[in-house]
């Protein structure tokens, strides 16, 4: 994952780095709140997929209408 988090970055300038989202990207960052936060339950799940769903990106985001 590291490597592919490193393809998604942009650098610009010393002080300031863009990184780009995408499916697996929230995928893993939920796999590893769940893990790090110990959420086993399907009530937690749901509620950590509630948080990060909205990052994934739908191929709408940067036009008017889809």
């Amino acid at each position: 994952m590291i490597a592919h988090r490193a393809t998604r970055r942009l650098q610009l300038g010393p002080h300031c780095t863009w990184s780009f989202e995408d499916r697996e990207t929230v995928r893993y960052q939920v796999q590893e709140m769940l893990r790090t936060e110990r959420v086993f339950e399907p009530a937690g799940i749901a509620e950590e997929l509630a948080a990060y769903n909205p990052l994934i990106p739908d191929g709408c985001d940067f036009r008017p209408r889809c």
